[in-house]
């Protein structure tokens, strides 16, 4: 897909700069198996959100202490946040 050419500067300058704002979404899942009482519980989905971070805190962060705000969703209807 072509962008126009300021479209793009503003997303090169943006990169650049590191004001780029970031979304990330992550879908997984996981199955637990308990061997002693041949039990199988199947797999459970998980989705893992982090919204609205710039990658100058990404990058910052790391010796910052300034996390990503994310929400960890377990079996869609059970929210951790952190």
């Amino acid at each position: 897909m072509l962008i126009s050419d300021a479209d793009g500067n503003t997303l090169k300058n943006g990169f650049k700069s590191k004001t780029i704002v970031v979304s990330v979404l992550v879908r997984t899942s996981f199955g637990i198996t308990l061997n002693s009482w041949n039990l199988k519980l199947g797999m459970m989905p998980v989705r893992v959100i982090c919204e609205h971070m710039s990658l100058k805190n990404l990058l910052d962060g790391a010796g910052a202490g300034a996390n990503p705000k994310c929400t960890v969703n377990l079996l869609k209807w059970i929210n951790i946040h952190g």
